[in-house]
C-alpha cells in the first residue's frame, strides 16, 4: 500500500495520456517500463492528495546475479522486456517519489512453461529457432 504525502512535488515528469493538470484516483501503467523514477513521480503528481496508490508487478530475487539471470531470460523469451526491479528497488523509486510505503507482500505465481514461453513478441520463426 502506497500513500501520498497531502502535497506531492511538483515534476516535469508526462503521462502520455494524461492532461497536465489531471488527477486520478487510480493511475495504472502499460509494461514495459524503462524509467521507474519516472513513473513514480508521475503516479504521485497525477494521484490526488493523500491518495492511496497500489501496484502489482513481477520482481526478481535481491540477489543481483539472479536477477540479472533471470532478466535475460526474460528478455531472451521476450525482446519487448526492459527489466524485472526487486523489492528494495520498488521501494526506493517510490518513496524517492514522496510516497509512504504501508506494505509490501511477495507471491509466487505457478506458470506452465510453454504457455508462459508462447508468450512473446517474436516471428515465428525467430520462436522455432
Amino acid at each position: 500500500m502506497l500513500r501520498t504525502s497531502a502535497s506531492p512535488k511538483p515534476t516535469r515528469a508526462r503521462c502520455p495520456s494524461t492532461p497536465g493538470n489531471s488527477t486520478w484516483s487510480l493511475p495504472r501503467r502499460a509494461a514495459p517500463l524503462p524509467d521507474p523514477e519516472r513513473f513514480t513521480r508521475e503516479m504521485a503528481r497525477v494521484l490526488k492528495p493523500n491518495g492511496v496508490a497500489a501496484m502489482i508487478d513481477n520482481v526478481v530475487p535481491e540477489d543481483r546475479a539472479t536477477g540479472d539471470y533471470i532478466n535475460a531470460f526474460e528478455k531472451f523469451r521476450d525482446p519487448s522486456h526492459v527489466r524485472a526491479y526487486t523489492t528494495t528497488e520498488w521501494v526506493r523509486y517510490f518513496t524517492g517519489a514522496g510516497f509512504k510505503v504501508e506494505h509490501s507482500e511477495i507471491f509466487r505465481k505457478a506458470r506452465d512453461f510453454e504457455a508462459w514461453a508462447g508468450l512473446q513478441t517474436v516471428s515465428d520463426s525467430v520462436k522455432r529457432s
